[in-house]
């Protein structure tokens, strides 16, 4: 799969991407939070995940991240993002169509 290259301009797609690379990015929520952070709404008082009581979903977070090292996927980094239970993964970097595929496994 992130090998395929039956692409018939594949070498044209390739040689521009080569020269750049491509660490592709995605955000998620996870929605099932408890009532505490459910009363602040979803901005409420926080800010990229900043402090320990304000990480909701961590465990699951730092479980995925593992999953994909085991799994081979080259994974960049995670953080929280915004509202709770907002975060993002990076993986790369990667150079053309393995960059789609990692993104698409990791998901």
């Amino acid at each position: 799969m992130a090998e395929d290259r039956s692409h018939p301009r594949i070498l044209e797609i390739y040689s521009k991407v080569e020269e750049v690379g491509y660490v592709p990015d995605t955000n998620y929520y996870l929605h099932d939070m408890d009532k505490e952070a459910k009363k602040h709404g979803l901005a409420g008082p926080y800010y990229c995940g900043v402090g320990a009581d304000k990480s909701l979903g961590r465990d699951s977070v730092d479980s995925h991240y593992k999953a994909c090292l085991y799994d081979g996927i080259n994974i960049g980094g995670i953080n929280g993002e915004v509202m709770p239970g907002q975060w993002e993964f990076q993986v790369g970097p990667a150079v053309g169509i393995s960059a789609g595929n990692e993104l698409w496994v990791a998901r």
